[in-house]
């Protein structure tokens, strides 16, 4: 380790801040500091790695400038939810910064240390951003990237294996760059034949070898590959055959009114360059990305095929991704380029998934076997590929997504994949059919809740006068309802909405001159558009992202009476959303077109700490909020409805 990493490490997490995430993590303070060692070093080669190309130093770029400038590690932790942001964050930012080597990392440093891969893997993820922003803080910065990482530790080692080896170039070895990347087959072919020479005899080398490849191209010298007829493929070789990218799909017009018509236009949508950077972006490597989108795309289809044919409402799904596309269905690419885009993204997409897919462990599970990566990489692919495939269609049929063909398209979705995922089949005809998944047990029913039948209420005793209130002891308050399993961590809403309820450093793209950051809805405030301005560019490049139902009053784990309360929240205008109190539906209500709603939530909510979830119309979970009822003032009790969204009724609490 380079004196300048090792510096890093002891005045940026010291014995205080090691301290810290070794009790969030649950490992011993000496362990931990190890496992801060070794894995800060991989990290910083891992970050070098990716800054040797264009896009990555940019987006190292843009991941320093969107996180603030901690002054320490225990600033970042104090903060409401720090811990559990701070994982989240290198948890979405991993796999987009130091690309392959995020899956290996926490393995790897558990082999060197013999810390658990678990706590290790967790540390790590809260350890990221927190090295970003103190490199941030000592000037790390698009221009510098590359050169600053390298006298921190990364410089001229390659992406580390599992073992701990940095790779070791062989001739082979480059020669499969050359295959995979075919742009820099010039490159890998002089750096063999550099190789190839020995410091001994280069005249011999060289005069030797030229000749015989002049002359005959069939036996070149061992190990040297000429790089003058690298540029061109022999004489003797017929010339490949152009690239399927290099030539234009559309040779006849295309119907997306047809089940054939569509699905051609749904393949060039995400065929070619646009597929392998989702692919890259979701964190697959070799031959697996330029196909995973593709071997994806039929799967995300027929689980929005099972849901038209059982009525559910897409169009209210697919209107707010309508800004990912253009208006002929191209995916905008400049937000795959960002990496506060792509996690906004993908966070949307991972509120999807289990109103869409179900068994979201089962589905991501048979995707990763087939496309042979790991369940978390399928998943990231799911969450960023749903919304992008609803914004496609709502631009291939204007009139609607209930225009489209559904009937007649689950028959050609296995047709669609690509050579050698065939084995998809049986995921795609149970998505499609709204099955069970072969092996997988159904979800039960849940279980209606228990009535409790009502008694008069027991009279004091007249020869015993009742206890003063204040030495009362209180009954232990009742376990939060248990969070549905499959779905989008609902505490990680406020991480991906980049500002709409204010002060969550995350997603703060480095702001214009002249920024505008949206603000929540109060009583009075001036009506909210459906679409956040946070991430437009100055000069209007970039699109403008949908806004996602969320809470704004009471806060989280505020007290409120439990004679009855009101609800408030932001959303896109007349969407119809819904409140549960666990599995139990306490009311519904619609924003109105100031972009505000609220639901007045009656006596009878239970006593205690509460969590209150909120879900649109196709059944996905939004938002969550932490409320204690039963200890606020009544009299105080605000339940004037704010803005002009309104809800179906005042409901009384879901008694138990």
């Amino acid at each position: 380790m380079s004196m300048n990493a090792t510096e890093l490490i002891q005045s940026y997490f010291d014995s205080d801040a090691v301290a810290r995430l070794a009790r969030l993590v649950g490992l011993e303070p000496e362990m931990t500091g190890r496992v801060l060692e070794a894995g800060i070093l991989l990290q910083l080669q891992a970050l070098s790695q990716s800054a040797r190309n264009p896009e990555g130093e940019a987006m190292i770029a843009e991941a320093v400038g969107a996180l603030p400038a901690f002054g320490s590690v225990a600033d970042a932790l104090d903060e409401s939810g720090g811990a559990d942001h701070l994982q989240q964050a290198g948890e979405m930012l991993a796999p987009a910064l130091l690309g392959e080597a995020a899956n290996r990392l926490p393995a790897q440093v558990a082999a060197q240390t013999g810390a658990d891969p678990a706590s290790v893997q967790t540390l790590l993820q809260m350890t990221l951003p927190l090295l970003l922003s103190a490199l941030g803080q000592r000037g790390l910065q698009a221009g510098n990237i590359a050169p600053m990482l390298a006298s921190l530790g990364g410089a001229g080692l390659e992406d580390p294996q599992p073992d701990g080896a940095p790779v070791t170039e062989t001739a082979s070895e480059t020669k499969t760059i050359v295959v995979s990347v075919a742009e820099t087959a010039v490159i890998g072919a002089v750096r063999v034949e550099a190789e190839a020479v020995t410091p001994e005899a280069p005249e011999e080398l060289s005069n030797e070898g030229a000749p015989e490849e002049v002359e005959s191209v069939e036996s070149p010298p061992a190990g040297v590959v000429p790089a003058a007829l690298e540029t061109s493929p022999p004489a003797s070789v017929p010339p490949a055959p152009a690239s399927q990218d290099s030539i234009s799909p559309e040779v006849e017009p295309l119907d997306p009114g047809t089940p054939e018509g569509l699905l051609k236009f749904l393949q060039q949508r995400f065929g070619g360059v646009v597929g392998q950077q989702i692919g890259a972006v979701a964190g697959f490597g070799g031959g697996v990305r330029k196909q995973a989108a593709l071997a994806a795309l039929p799967v995300v289809l027929a689980a929005l095929v099972g849901k038209a044919e059982a009525g559910s409402k897409l169009d209210a799904l697919a209107r707010p991704f309508a800004p990912l596309t253009d208006e002929d269905g191209q995916v905008n690419t400049a937000l795959l380029d960002s990496p506060v885009e792509v996690a906004r993204i993908e966070g949307q997409g991972r509120g999807l998934m289990a109103s869409l897919f179900g068994d979201v462990n089962a589905v991501t599970g048979r995707l990763g076997s087939a496309l042979g990566g790991s369940g978390d990489s399928s998943r990231r692919l799911l969450a960023l590929l749903t919304p992008l495939v609803l914004s496609v269609l709502t631009r291939a049929q204007p009139a609607g997504l209930a225009a489209l063909p559904w009937s007649g398209l689950s028959d050609g979705l296995k047709g669609t994949l690509p050579s050698g995922f065939s084995s998809l089949g049986v995921l795609i005809d149970s998505l499609a059919s709204g099955t069970p998944l072969p092996g997988t047990a159904p979800t039960p029913a849940p279980a209606a809740p228990r009535s409790m039948p009502t008694g008069a209420p027991a009279r004091p005793s007249p020869l015993k006068p009742p206890r003063p209130a204040r030495f009362e002891t209180p009954a232990p308050p009742p376990s939060p309802p248990a969070r549905r399993g499959g779905g989008f961590p609902l505490w990680l809403i406020p991480l991906l909405l980049l500002l709409v309820l204010g002060g969550y450093w995350l997603v703060q793209s480095r702001q214009s001159a002249d920024p505008v950051t949206p603000t929540p809805v109060p009583d009075t405030a001036a009506p909210t558009s459906e679409t956040s301005t946070l991430g437009t560019a100055a000069g209007g490049g970039m699109p403008a992202m949908p806004v996602q139902p969320v809470f704004t009053d009471p806060q989280s784990g505020a007290a409120v009476p439990a004679s009855g309360f009101t609800l408030r929240g932001t959303g896109p205008s007349e969407e119809v959303l819904e409140v549960f109190l666990g599995d139990t539906r306490v009311g519904g209500a619609t924003v109105g077109p100031d972009g505000a709603w609220s639901l007045e939530v009656g006596d009878g909510a239970p006593i205690g700490p509460q969590t209150y979830t909120l879900r649109n119309a196709a059944g996905g979970e939004m938002a969550a909020l932490n409320v204690v009822v039963g200890t606020a003032d009544v009299d105080g009790a605000d339940t004037t409805p704010a803005g002009t969204g309104g809800s179906d009724t005042t409901v009384p609490g879901p008694r138990r």
